[in-house]
């Protein structure tokens, strides 16, 4: 059985010892099924070899290698349509920059795989002058979160916080709700050291045991 299949007038093709270079164009083009016309007419069935990185597409002008019983293989595509440019392996790939840097660059980046993205780093830093997420669900962990900004706003249905504690160092605070402000807690205590001010359409203060007022003067009315 000879190892390259002849489709049309390549009754010589592949006869013979020795390897030999050929330049064709690709008439079909598939994993499992690459189809080639050469300079004489001949059409051939061939494959892509390993190092081949380029996917071939339809009329592009490749180099190709008659290898004998071992077959056809595209080795570089010469030329092409113009088309975006398809680097394609079967099976996994690996980049790796031995004792080097790895740089990609190019007037947009754009990764999309079927199923997940990792990339793990002991370092990683991103920069950018404005950036977007978006997700569906979104998790965070870490030991330790620091966030500086000018300004931040939050704009959300629903907050929920759980901590076991909260710090808040601020200067001025305001709030404003339309409306109900619950709080509920074991104990309540209030200090301040300019005073504290109260106002309300109506004001309720209820006990269960003692209520205390202690200060200087106290004003009813």
């Amino acid at each position: 059985m000879p190892s390259i299949i002849p489709i049309q007038f390549a009754a010589a093709a592949g006869v013979g010892t020795g390897v030999s270079f050929l330049t064709a164009t690709v008439l079909h083009a598939e994993e499992d099924k690459i189809l080639v016309r050469l300079t004489d007419g001949s059409v051939l069935r061939a494959q892509r070899a390993k190092g081949c990185l380029v996917k071939p597409a339809v009329k592009d002008l490749v180099l190709a290698v008659d290898a004998g019983a071992a077959g056809v293989f595209i080795t570089d595509v010469l030329a092409g349509d113009g088309a975006a440019t398809c680097l394609s392996v079967n099976g996994d790939l690996a980049l790796e920059a031995d004792g080097g840097n790895l740089s990609l660059s190019g007037r947009q980046v754009r990764v999309a795989p079927r199923e997940a993205v990792a990339i793990q780093a002991p370092f990683l830093k991103i920069e950018g002058d404005a950036g977007q997420l978006r997700f569906r669900t979104l998790s965070l962990l870490s030991r330790l979160l620091c966030v500086s900004a000018g300004r931040a706003e939050t704009v959300c249905d629903r907050l929920d916080l759980t901590a076991r504690q909260v710090f808040q160092r601020l200067k001025n605070v305001f709030r404003r709700i339309e409306g109900l402000d619950e709080t509920r807690a074991g104990r309540i205590s209030v200090r301040s050291q300019a005073g504290v001010d109260v106002r309300g359409g109506r004001v309720s203060v209820v006990s269960d045991e003692e209520v205390k007022i202690d200060g200087r003067g106290i004003h009813i009315g």
